[in-house]
Parts: C-alpha cells; sequence; structure tokens
C-alpha cells in the first residue's frame, strides 16, 4: 500500500495509457472495418456502372449515327453553298438520350480518375453538341439576321462535333467490356475518320471535310502527364531556357544545323 501511494501518481498515468492503447485499437479495428466496407461498396458501385456502359454508349452512338445521317442528308440535298431555311425548320433535330446522360454522370462517380475524365469529357461534348444544335434550329426558325440560311461550311463543323462524339464512345467500348483497364484520352484524326465512315459519309463531297480533320489532327495520342509532371516540365524547360542561345550560336558556327 505504500508502495502504490508512493508511486500512485506514475500508476495512473500508465493505465491512463493502456486504456488509451486499447481503444486506439478499437477505434482503428472500427474504422478500418468501415474503410473495407466503403471501399467494397464503392468496387461493386463500379462494377455495376461499368456493366450498364456498353449499352448506354451504344445508344449514344445511334443517336450520333442519327444526327450524323440528318446532317449528311441537309448537306447533300441543299443546292450551291447554303442550306435552305425550309429544309431546317422541316428538320427534326434528335433528341439527347437523358437516361444515357444520366448514367454517365454515375459512370464518372464509380471509375478511376483517368477514366472518370475521358467520360466526363465526353459528356461535355455530348452537351456541348446537342446544344449547338439546337441553337442553330431555333436562330434559323426565329429568322435570326444572317441565320436564314447556313453555310454548308457551318455544316460541316456540326458534322465534326457528332463525329468527335462517336469516336470517344468507340474509345471506350473496350474499357466498357472489361478488355481494357485504361481509356485514351481523346480521339485523333483516324479516330474521327472512322466515326465519318462508321457514320455512311463515303460521298466525294465529304473529302474536303475529311482533309480538314487530318489537318487538324491530331495525329498522334495526347500524352497525358500528371500535374505534377507537367509543372516540373515547365520549370525545367524554363531553367535551362538561358543557355539554349549560346549552344545552339555554338553549333552552328561548327556548321550543324538544329532541327526545331
Amino acid at each position: 500500500m505504500a508502495l502504490a501511494e508512493k508511486w500512485q501518481t506514475l500508476i495512473a498515468g500508465l493505465l491512463a495509457i493502456v486504456a488509451a492503447l486499447i481503444g486506439t485499437g478499437f477505434v482503428y479495428h472500427q474504422t478500418r472495418q468501415a474503410r473495407i466496407f466503403e471501399r467494397d461498396r464503392l468496387h461493386r458501385r463500379h462494377a455495376a456502372a461499368r456493366s450498364t456502359l456498353p449499352l448506354v454508349l451504344s445508344n449514344i452512338m445511334e443517336y450520333a449515327r442519327a444526327v450524323g445521317r440528318d446532317l449528311r442528308n441537309l448537306y447533300l440535298a441543299a443546292p450551291g453553298d447554303h442550306v435552305q431555311r425550309e429544309a431546317l425548320i422541316a428538320w427534326q433535330v434528335p433528341a439527347i438520350p437523358q437516361d444515357e446522360t444520366a448514367a454517365l454522370a454515375v459512370a464518372i462517380e464509380a471509375a478511376s480518375n483517368d477514366v472518370a475524365d475521358v467520360i466526363a469529357d465526353l459528356l461535355g461534348h455530348l452537351q456541348v453538341q446537342a446544344g449547338r444544335l439546337r441553337g442553330l434550329q431555333a436562330d434559323v426558325v426565329a429568322g435570326t439576321a444572317g441565320r436564314r440560311n447556313i453555310l454548308k461550311s457551318e455544316i460541316e463543323e456540326y458534322i465534326q462535333d457528332i463525329a468527335d462524339v462517336h469516336a470517344r464512345c468507340e474509345l471506350l467500348l473496350d474499357y466498357a467490356r472489361r478488355e481494357a483497364k485504361t481509356v485514351q484520352p481523346t480521339p485523333i484524326a483516324k479516330d474521327k475518320l472512322r466515326a465519318l465512315f462508321l457514320m455512311g459519309f463515303h460521298e466525294g463531297a465529304f473529302e474536303d471535310l475529311k482533309a480538314t480533320i487530318a489537318k487538324r489532327g491530331p495525329g498522334d495520342v495526347p500524352e497525358r502527364l500528371p500535374p505534377w509532371r507537367r509543372i516540373w516540365n515547365a520549370i525545367a524547360t524554363r531553367w535551362a531556357a538561358p543557355s539554349a542561345y549560346p549552344m545552339i550560336c555554338a553549333k552552328g558556327s561548327d556548321g550543324f544545323e538544329l532541327g526545331g
């Protein structure tokens, strides 16, 4: 008793530490279980969203083909360089598939960051494309100055928009079918040209449009670097810039020709 009374402060401290360790272990166990449960829930949610993605992409591609078919017919039926106002007013613009856009939003929440960015880009381009078509017809119907008859060159821009949407859906198909873990971040020129072919743009009247797409590119898949890497590259380039000119001058004096 005398020993306990002498060291009671130390004993109380040790007991408090033991109690804290036990409590910490209990809290850690609960947190770990909750983390495992949440991870499993997110995994199931991702699997569910991914299982419906092929059908969602198929329906969006069907929408893209419908829009492409209408734009193709308007383009080919128009004499001269303009699409007549009457044809645009009579055109029933295909409605953007609302259920599919909602399903894409769910897929964005469930997917990894890289894939979510690609799906978000698809959803954004789809909404912009549909908005541009609705704006086109609204201007024509309202008789807005300069918008009564639409140039064929503007129709070509809308065709490129819908070809881009179709190509983005195609790039996501392998991921949706569980045949790939990653997704190409953005369509390149050959992807858009393939989309045009699948949408039926086979006539010679669209050769200039295809040449424009090939020229605009990109020709290669753009490299997607993490933000920290892009910042580091920018700093490294800026740091190396002052020494670049003397090096070029020195090599130039020896007759070397440096590429851009």
